[in-house]
Parts: C-alpha cells; sequence; structure tokens
C-alpha cells in the first residue's frame, strides 16, 4: 500500500509518500517531494521479502526468541491507513500505520490487545540519499527525538539543504548499533530501536522543509479523514441499482482507490514495483491527471496544469520533453520526445476550452525551456507557444504529405525503431488519428476569439483526414505503420500487406480513429468483427494480433519489443491503458453493451466472476497490464493462441503507476455516465445498458449535488420533474446527448434530480 498525503492538489514538493507491503514492511520509501532524491527509508527491491535488511520491520521477543512480525493473518487498508493483525496463541498483536492527509506526519503503533508486555525491536534503513550505502548517515538526539539531516554532498542537500526528518520515538526506547544487535560493522545505515517490556510502541516520523508541523491525530480519525478526503474528489459518487448492485458497488469502491492511485501518479509519482519517477511524462500528464480533475470538474486545477507543461516546451524546436521533474531538480528532463508527445498539450488545451471557453488562458504568460541554457527564458504569452509548437508539427510532415513523421516512437514504447533511419521515413496511424483529433477539437473552440488561427488549424485537419485515408487506410484496413521508401514507394508495417515483422495488426489505430471520428461510418462493423476476430481475449484487448518474435535480443525493426525478456506489460500485450482507450471508442459509437462488458474485464475487484482465467489481483490497485503466465518469450510466441482461447492463467502486471486511474475515472463519469461540461453547460450523453435502466447516479455540477436517474427509451430529459428543451450536440455516429443550460441549475433551491432517457 502506498500512502500519500499533502497538498496533493497543486504540485509542489510538499507531498509525503510512504509504501508498506503485507508480508511485514511498515514502512519504506519515505519520503517528502521529490521521490528520486529525498528518500528518509529505501525502498524494497525483492518482492518474495527474501532480504530483510530494507525497510521498517519489528521483532517481537516470544520465548525467548527474537521473531520478526511478517505474514498477518490479515492485512487492511484505507486511503491513509494500514493494519496489521497478528493473532497469537495466547494475544494479538496489532500494528497501525496512519497518516495524516494534510501534513507531513505518519504514525506507527504497537500494541497488544490482551495488554501483555513484550521486548521490541524496530530496525530501519535510513538513506537521506538516493541509494543504500552511499554516504554517512547524519543524526542528533534531543530527548526523545531524533531528527536526521542531509549529508551536504547529497542531490537533495543541493536543491534542499533545510529538508530533514524527525522520529519521536518515546522515552524508553534505546537506539542500538549495527554491531551490538547483528555483530557486523556499521556500514548498512540500520537505525534500530529496543524497546523492553513495552505493551504498545509509538513512533512518529515528520518531515519538513522549514518547520515541522504536528498531528495528533488517532488511527480511526486519520482514516476517517483520508476516507472523507479522496470521497471528496469526486463528491462522493456513488450508483445505485435494483438489480445490479453488486456490480455497482464494484464501480463504487474501484473509483475510490482509482482517485488515490490517480493523486498518486499526478502528485508524488512513484508506484510500488516502479519505486522511482519524481517526473512528469508530458503525454502522461496530458491524460491521467486532466482527465481525472475533469471529471472532478476542476477546470481551475486543469488549468494549472496545462501552464505547467507549456512552459516546458522547449525554445529552440517548439518540441515539449519525453518526460522532466517539476520542483527544484526541474532542470533534470528529457531532451528529446517521441513524435506524438507535442500533440498532447494540444489536445488538452483543446477539450479545457470546450468546457470552459476560458480563453485568456492564451493570453497568459509563460515562460519557455531553452535547450542549450537548460533554464527557463522570460515569459511569452500561451498564443505564442500555440503558434511555435504549430510550427514545428508542420515541420514534422513527411515532404510532400501532411503526415507526422515517427520520430521517437509513439504511445507504445515498445514499438521505438530500432533503426535510427525510420524515425523519419516512417508513419504511425495512431499519431495521425490523435493529431486529427486534437486539431479539429481546438481548431472548432477558436473560432470566435481566434477565426484565422481556426481556419489553419481546420484546414490542417482536413488535409491530415484526406492523406490519412490516402496513405493510412490500406485494403479497408488502418496501417500501424506506413514506411516512406526512398524510391517513393511505400511499404507496410503490422498490416496484412506486412510481409517483414509478422504482425498483421495493430489495435491502436483502429480505436483511435473512432474517438477521433476519423474512421467512416460505413466501416465501423467491419472494425468491430476485426476486433473481436483479432484483438478480443478473455481479459481485454491486446495491442496487435500476435507477439512479436523474439531472438535473444535481437533487434530488426523495434528496439524493446525485440529485446525485452520479460513477457509483460506493453510486451505482452494487454497493456489496460489501450484497453480503457478501446471503452472510450465503444461509447463514441454507442455500444453500451460492449462498454459494460469491457469496464469488468479490467475491474480487479473479484475478477475471476468476469475473467475466468484470471489470477487472484489486489482488489484496490491499478494494474497496468494483464500478463499470461508464459515462463518466457519463446513460449508465449510458440502457444499465443492458449491466451486467446483462455487456458492460461493471465496476472496482473505492475501496480498503480500509470496515467490508466485518471483516465478510467474520465471514461465512467463522462463517457459512460455522460456527465460533461461543454461551453459552461452541463452536457449529458450516457451511453448505458438497457439492462441498466432505473440505475441512479450521485453526482454534482457546478458545485450543486445532484442525482441523475437513466432510462432506457425515447430520447428525454427532466429536471425535477419538468421537461427541458431537447437541446443535443451529434458526434459523427450518433445521437450525442442533451444540452443543459447551467443557469436552470443553478437557479434551484433544493436537490436537484434529473431523469434521462436514451437508447
Amino acid at each position: 500500500h502506498l500512502m500519500v498525503h499533502g497538498d496533493l492538489l497543486h504540485v509542489s514538493e510538499n507531498v509525503m509518500a510512504t509504501t508498506n507491503f503485507m508480508f511485514g514492511v511498515f514502512g519504506s520509501h519515505i519520503v517528502l517531494g521529490n521521490t528520486s532524491f529525498n528518500k528518509f527509508l529505501g525502498d524494497i527491491r525483492n518482492p518474495l521479502n527474501v532480504q530483510k535488511i530494507s525497510g521498517q520491520r519489528i521483532y517481537i521477543k516470544k520465548d525467548g526468541v527474537y521473531k520478526i512480525l511478517s505474514v498477518p493473518s490479515y492485512y487492511e487498508m484505507g486511503g491513509t491507513s494500514t493494519r496489521w493483525y497478528y493473532e497469537l496463541d495466547d494475544d494479538s498483536i496489532i500494528v497501525d500505520v496512519f497518516v495524516d492527509i494534510n501534513h507531513a506526519v505518519e504514525n506507527l503503533r504497537i500494541y497488544s490487545v490482551k495488554g501483555r508486555a513484550y521486548d521490541i525491536l524496530i530496525t530501519q534503513q535510513i538513506l537521506t540519499d538516493v541509494n543504500e550505502y552511499m554516504g554517512d548517515i547524519s543524526y542528533h538526539v534531543s530527548e526523545d527525538k531524533v531528527v536526521f539531516n542531509l549529508s551536504s554532498d547529497t542531490m537533495a542537500f543541493m536543491k534542499y539543504p533545510n529538508l530533514k526528518y524527525m522520529m519521536t520515538i518515546g522515552k524508553q526506547a534505546k537506539i542500538i548499533s549495527e554491531s551490538e544487535i547483528l555483530g557486523v560493522e556499521e556500514q548498512h545505515g540500520l537505525f534500530v530501536l529496543s524497546y523492553e517490556g513495552h505493551q504498545e510502541v509509538n513512533i512518529k516520523i515528520q518531515a519538513t522543509f522549514d518547520q515541522f508541523e504536528d498531528s495528533s491525530l488517532t488511527y480511526q480519525q486519520a482514516d476517517d479523514q483520508g476516507t472523507k478526503y479522496f470521497k471528496g474528489i469526486l463528491k462522493n459518487f456513488n450508483l445505485e441499482h435494483a438489480k445490479d448492485q453488486a456490480n455497482m458497488d464494484k464501480l463504487n469502491d474501484i473509483l475510490f482507490w482509482y482517485t488515490h492511485n490517480a493523486l498518486v501518479h499526478y502528485a508524488s509519482p512513484h508506484g510500488l514495483e516502479q519505486y522511482n519517477g519524481a517526473a512528469w511524462g508530458t503525454r502522461d500528464v496530458c491524460q491521467g491527471p486532466i482527465e481525472l480533475f475533469t471529471a472532478a470538474n476542476r477546470f481551475d486545477i486543469i488549468r494549472e496544469i496545462i501552464l505547467k507543461v507549456y512552459k516546458r516546451q522547449f525554445l529552440e524546436n517548439g518540441d515539449f520533453p519525453q518526460w522532466f521533474m517539476f520542483d527544484k531538480f526541474y532542470q533534470i528532463q528529457a531532451h528529446e520526445s517521441h513524435g506524438d508527445i507535442i500533440i498532447w498539450p494540444l489536445r488538452a488545451l483543446g477539450y479545457y476550452l470546450q468546457a470552459t471557453e476560458d480563453f485568456s488562458i492564451l493570453e497568459e504568460k509563460v515562460a519557455f525551456m531553452s535547450m542549450t541554457q537548460n533554464s527557463f527564458t522570460e515569459d511569452h504569452k500561451m498564443i505564442e507557444h500555440l503558434r511555435k509548437q504549430m510550427n514545428t508539427i508542420v515541420a514534422s510532415f513527411i515532404p510532400g504529405t501532411f503526415l507526422p513523421r515517427y520520430g521517437g516512437g509513439d504511445w507504445d514504447d515498445t514499438l521505438q525503431p530500432a533503426n535510427h533511419d525510420l524515425t523519419t521515413r516512417m508513419v504511425s496511424g495512431w499519431t495521425v488519428a490523435l493529431l486529427y483529433e486534437s486539431l479539429s477539437v481546438l481548431g472548432n473552440e477558436l473560432k470566435q476569439a481566434y477565426k484565422d488561427l481556426s481556419e489553419e488549424l481546420l484546414n490542417l485537419a482536413t488535409n491530415i483526414k484526406n492523406d490519412y485515408m490516402k496513405y493510412m487506410i490500406v485494403d479497408g484496413i488502418p496501417a500501424g505503420f506506413v514506411v516512406f521508401e526512398d524510391d517513393k514507394k511505400l511499404s507496410y508495417l503490422l498490416h496484412p500487406r506486412d510481409q517483414k515483422t509478422g504482425l498483421k495488426y495493430r489495435l491502436l489505430p483502429f480505436i483511435r480513429s473512432m474517438i477521433s471520428e476519423l474512421a467512416d461510418n460505413e466501416v465501423i462493423d467491419d472494425y468491430i468483427k476485426l476486433i473481436d476476430q483479432v484483438f478480443m481475449h478473455p481479459d481485454g484487448v491486446r495491442l496487435m494480433d500476435t507477439a512479436v518474435k523474439y531472438e535473444g535480443g535481437k533487434k530488426t525493426f523495434f528496439a524493446r519489443a525485440e529485446t525485452a525478456a520479460n513477457f509483460g506489460r506493453e510486451i505482452g500485450l494487454q497493456y489496460v491503458h489501450a484497453h480503457i482507450r478501446y471503452i472510450e471508442s465503444m461509447a463514441k459509437i454507442g455500444m453500451a453493451d460492449r462498454v459494460y462488458d469491457a469496464i469488468y474485464q479490467i475491474i480487479p475487484i473479484n475478477m475471476t466472476e468476469h475473467v475466468k482465467n484470471a489470477e487472484v489481483r489486489q482488489s484496490n490497485m491499478y494494474f497496468s497490464s494483464s500478463d499470461a503466465d508464459f515462463n518466457d518469450r519463446y513460449e508465449a510466441k510458440r502457444d499465443f493462441e492458449r491466451v486467446r482461447k483462455g487456458d492460461i492463467k493471465v496476472k496482473g502486471g505492475w501496480r498503480l503507476y500509470s496515467s490508466g486511474p485518471g483516465i478510467f475515472i474520465h471514461q465512467i463519469v463522462h463517457h459512460i455516465l455522460g456527465v460533461g461540461t461543454y461551453h459552461q453547460h452541463l452536457h449529458l450523453d450516457p451511453v448505458i445498458d438497457k439492462e441498466l435502466d432505473g440505475m441512479t447516479f450521485s453526482y454534482h455540477f457546478k458545485q450543486k449535488n445532484m442525482s441523475i436517474t437513466y432510462h432506457y427509451g425515447p430520447r428525454r430529459l427532466t429536471l425535477n420533474g419538468l421537461d427541458i428543451e431537447n437541446i443535443g450536440l451529434d458526434n459523427k455516429y450518433r445521437k450525442s446527448g442533451f444540452l443543459v443550460d447551467p443557469t436552470i441549475i443553478l437557479d434551484q433551491d433544493g436537490p436537484i434530480h434529473i431523469e434521462v432517457w436514451t437508447k
């Protein structure tokens, strides 16, 4: 469990985190601010719990021997609390770890249920640096408080010289050296506390860049506070349905936890398996956090994110870094990026304007980032950033076309080109569709305020669509990639005409072309059939029709896809992020039954009820992938059809650290339950299976609580019993929802209840 607390909404360094594990790690990777450089305790690198030195461990003397508290009788997690319950023959030991959601304070409590006294040892490996064994550990003791300072030669000290951690250990605690307890030289950074004859032990850990804050919350108070906080982000989201409440509860529960997961990704970038991070990916932050806060109606925070991202635009070339740190380590960043990265800020800006009509953002002044100076420049209006961005995009087109070069890759990091020459001659069908969508949305929103720029963007979108149809659609199927050869001939990769890679289909251009409304109506049925035949598996859609061939790490076309030894994440092809976008595409075309089925293919709560070949998964964590349980990549390639048949187990991949939770929340709230904002109006556009007739959704709009009841039937909408004029928006594939004037809602004195009929 990863508990995060502090200033979670505005991305300052005043965010603290701690990670614990059921098997007896009560704290690890305790950190204030930058999750790579500012660590107090280190990381758990062995998921089998073989090594016991890292993290915070507890030993209790029983029958004259110290025994480690490892796997408990049960383990309980809340948003800001964790409890281990150890049932002994004649007693029960409870360990509580809890944090204050508002302050940089963490607590550990160990106690005997029957009030019996024990000798207790608590070990923790101190870092105050990036990794273990990098320097001396400096601390001083004053009464029952131990303050740990940074060494002056650490990266953290250079940026945060006043960063310090304090442990309040109790006046009866005794500090024991490594040599005394283990008989080894003092070199491992172990800080060992001994308590003799104690019924209860309490330890408090505080962190600060200035003055320590205190907190006196109990376990229950901290748990209640955290639950209220995470539920409050989505204003107590709740679904009810008389005949399907079990599945409604799964959604209610998972949205609480995915809110927690999404805020970790946004405010304290790191995960469990991927325990370092400390940076925003430009692509990631323009998806997960922005989509979370869109669902939450927090456009003020989205505005902040957009301005922070544009501040990272490079002065020299108008592009954006693949990733960047956002605190005082802001100079640590990538100086290159994949071909799609420059599009994501454009897309985020377009959808922000579509919701808010806040054109003042384009007059806001923000700096550029200079690649050569590695520092910020003077401020420029956002409209200047946008024009520079557009010039860079146009300059990336393959000569004679309106198709952007692949560059260093696209969303699927495993398909980075092995041959550098391909970066300038290859085009991704997915990237083209993403660019078309972004230009279309932004161009339409700028019609009134920036007419000339609007026309330029919309003309570009038209030309991109024409070239997409001309070059990317071959035999009625979107190519994964098209290579423009030197002799002006075209070759196709990840397409039935592909004679080189052994791969015939790629999922991403199918679903993104529907989301972007680039695909024509008449091809949708064929696309659906192909998705079912080629990409759909019991645990969700996969990225390609089969696994990439592996030859011991030999590279031919794609760097990571052909070199990675592990058959997981994108390599294993069921990347949950892409499955969520599949859900979005099905909602776009109005396939409510498919949407509903696809949701439960990836929710980890009681997963085997929907995915029979799934291994049990931790039910409150986002899993980045669903990985078939092959022993190696050779076996995976040979027996890949077993995945489609469902006769091999599938297990969860890396947990937590992803833009996926925020994107998932947005799909549920906006694209499925249909609650969104369009030009400051409430936009209701539900895509609800007819079996869910009568479902009620409790939510909010412009700080007003409301409930919505969904019905299957001819289009109609009532608000507190009054029929509302049927003003709708159309997308390319279906009649798309209702627009409700916000003044109608704001003028209501009491509760707001909406009933909506669609089919």
